[in-house]
């Protein structure tokens, strides 16, 4: 008989056990640890015990779901209007699929009693409270091709997919940027200073990226001085696997709308790339949409 409850103080070592015995994929970071859960998960001051559901046979963790809630549009606080199911797993036994349908069903009542209006299957971008570091990319892609059963399980109750998020990545090794008309004006125009992200832009931010190290390249102007964009990159450690891997992922690239420069863009997301090769980074990552990437 499945029984399900809340979190308890007791269940990491289970809960990494768990992670551990899924298929391998490449956006879910193995060997999993108690610590590392803890930092990406345990550790958010936002964490609720009543959010991580754990299904049990015997005593035994089976299968875990686990609901949070996304950012107030300040930025400053949870918000409770949308609620995300960031994160589904069952052992691979014959009643898997009624686990996931009754754990799906149990997040949802807990989102619903929250007072949400709308749920999000799997973290995406912003919507993503937990699990930055040791699922997905980069940034959070939102439910895993890797485990249809999963998305699936979502499909049959409702939920409708919004886009597809491709990841696509870069080894670094003799990287040179562009050299082209745009580019030399560009050159001309603007000059990168990059900097260890110190300080974060808000309270979201700091939960989302706080335990993460940072490195931004800002983007000036000659002519006024003044920044006009940035790129923020962070260190994605184990993640994308591999030995000697040193991986940084793509969080941010913006230049102000204002910035009518032709190759921007093109100059900053180049110029920081050879920054980071020059030191040591052998590999990078960025997630977008198929329109974007």
């Amino acid at each position: 008989m499945i029984t399900f409850r809340s979190f308890r103080n007791s269940d990491p070592p289970e809960l990494a056990e768990l992670w551990r015995s899924q298929r391998p994929s490449h956006g879910l970071l193995q060997p999993m640890s108690t610590s590392m859960l803890e930092r990406c998960v345990y550790a958010k001051p936002y964490f609720d015990q009543k959010g991580l559901i754990v299904a049990e046979r015997h005593g035994q963790v089976v299968g875990f779901v686990h609901a949070g809630f996304g950012p107030h549009a300040d930025q400053q606080k949870l918000g409770r209007d949308c609620g995300v199911i960031c994160l589904m797993m069952t052992q691979d036994t014959e009643d898997a699929r009624d686990i996931r349908i009754e754990m799906l069903q149990h997040a949802e009542r807990y989102l619903m009693e929250q007072g949400v209006r709308t749920i999000q299957a799997g973290c995406l971008e912003n919507l993503s409270p937990f699990y930055l570091g040791i699922y997905g990319g980069c940034q959070m892609p939102g439910l895993l091709l890797a485990y249809p059963e999963t998305i699936e399980v979502f499909r049959e109750h409702g939920y409708q997919e919004s886009a597809a998020r491709v990841l696509r990545q870069r080894f670094l090794d003799g990287f040179r940027p562009p050299v082209d008309r745009f580019q030399l004006l560009a050159r001309r125009r603007f000059e990168i200073s990059p900097s260890i992200v110190t300080k974060s832009d808000s309270w979201w931010d700091a939960c989302m990226y706080g335990h993460l190290d940072r490195v931004r390249f800002e983007l000036f102007d000659r002519n006024t001085g003044l920044p006009c964009g940035r790129a923020t990159y962070w260190d994605m450690g184990p993640l994308p696997g591999g030995p000697g891997i040193a991986a940084m992922g793509l969080s941010e690239l913006h230049v102000d709308a204002a910035t009518q420069v032709p190759g921007a863009h093109e100059f900053l997301l180049a110029s920081s790339l050879y920054h980071l090769s020059e030191s040591g980074v052998t590999l990078v990552q960025v997630m977008g949409t198929q329109e974007t990437t």
